[in-house]
């Protein structure tokens, strides 16, 4: 029974740090459109926080803070902004007159 908590437990935790990632990815958008700081969506990205660090702390430890919830946070951050717009990434083509490399 205690595998299925845990599992359960990060579950919940896991959705917590993606919406972290998200509601910073948002803030980051309100604030380079509008030039003032949405603290709203910092707010909401603190409870979520706080909420995924208690699940995750019941279940793996301090250290799975870091080693979940810091990659799972960063990559939903980096997902959310490139789909609304506060980056993009683009990849160089090589001229089509220049020889190809082997």
């Amino acid at each position: 029974m205690i595998p299925f908590v845990k599992i359960a437990l990060l579950s919940f935790a896991a959705l917590g740090f993606v919406g972290v990632g998200a509601a910073l990815a948002v803030g980051r958008l309100r604030e380079l459109q509008e030039g003032n700081s949405d603290l709203g969506m910092r707010g909401l990205a603190g409870v979520l926080g706080i909420f995924s660090a208690a699940c995750t702390i019941s279940a793996a430890g301090f250290v799975g803070i870091l080693a979940f919830g810091g990659v799972i946070a960063w990559c939903s951050y980096v997902f959310c902004s490139h789909r609304i717009g506060v980056f993009s990434i683009e990849h160089l083509q090589a001229p089509e007159s220049a020889p190809a490399r082997r």
